[in-house]
């Protein structure tokens, strides 16, 4: 018996960004699979409501179901991703940022992908990200890196750093009721702490393909600067505050003593030591004619 096709729906969160907004919404038209399975739920966050309301004009043209949230004033990332996620139905979603775009088989190939293990809980796919500059009033790319993540998505993997932004990866509706969405105590790192939660509920599969695009603009401003770099000792300072707190709790619940927070703190310093003769190292190196040039080659450059 055929398992009925699950619903998508591509989740937005926008904020007066209408270029990049109509970007996105040119690789949604875009996706081969069957335009009646897809939503497009959009929050616009406190910004001018006449953009947001012409690309989802152009998405029902495609034949998507479209629904359109304003917010008067902007209620946060985390508050307005889980408005999103909680209006759309049962099936699959994706969390998609107004700056990042998806490659043409992208909701196809996660589709597949979920639809192989139905106890998976989300599938996630490389990306690349792309670094962008503004030329003559228009986002014009001045680099693309590799694709990414090229290793494996355990619990321990998605513990040492967020591995991969929000477009990369599809999960069940379910798992998000379960593990409660995103925590709206966090202004940053919220996607990371939800699959935090993710990993721990049920397994990630692999999609060995380019599904998105994710865009970086260094020296961008205001509405147009992307949070991980415009807040970066934001996120250092939150990434610190939720493992100690998670490290905390499991103190408190007697999961964890404070031996075994010495005996990782010992390896880590460990590792700082080490780290540091290198940095000794490629010093000296540096003062050798020629040696930055060296340097270089060893590192593939």
């Amino acid at each position: 018996m055929n398992t009925p096709a699950e619903p998508i729906t591509v989740v937005t969160r926008t904020r007066n960004r209408a270029e990049l907004l109509a970007r996105a919404v040119d690789a949604m038209a875009a996706q081969t699979l069957d335009a009646a399975r897809l939503g497009w739920v959009a929050v616009n966050d406190g910004g001018d409501p006449a953009p947001v309301e012409a690309q989802g004009a152009r998405l029902k043209e495609a034949g998507w179901r479209v629904e359109i949230i304003h917010h008067d004033e902007a209620v946060g990332r985390s508050r307005a991703a889980n408005i999103g996620v909680r209006r759309a139905p049962d099936g699959l979603v994706l969390l998609h940022d107004d700056d990042d775009w998806l490659a043409p088989d992208a909701l196809s190939a996660f589709d597949a992908s979920l639809a192989q293990m139905p106890d998976a809980v989300c599938a996630v796919g490389n990306y690349i990200t792309v670094t962008e500059t503004l030329n003559a009033g228009r986002w014009v790319t001045r680099k693309e890196a590799g694709q990414y993540p090229p290793y494996p998505l355990g619990v321990l993997d998605i513990a040492a750093r967020n591995r991969f932004p929000p477009i990369a990866m599809v999960y069940r509706k379910t798992a998000f009721d379960t593990v409660g969405g995103y925590p709206e105590d966090l202004s940053v790192l919220e996607d990371w702490v939800f699959n935090l939660k993710l990993v721990a509920l049920g397994h990630m599969r692999r999609v060995r393909q380019t599904t998105s695009y994710y865009s970086l603009r260094p020296g961008a401003e205001a509405d147009a600067a992307n949070s991980v770099i415009a807040d970066n000792r934001l996120h250092e300072d939150e990434e610190l505050r939720i493992r100690n707190d998670a490290i905390r709790k499991s103190i408190a619940a007697g999961s964890m003593d404070m031996g075994a927070v010495l005996a990782h703190g010992a390896v880590l310093r460990g590792q700082e030591r080490i780290e540091a003769r290198f940095a000794l190292v490629r010093r000296a190196v540096d003062l050798i004619p020629g040696g930055k040039w060296l340097r270089k080659r060893l590192r593939g450059g």
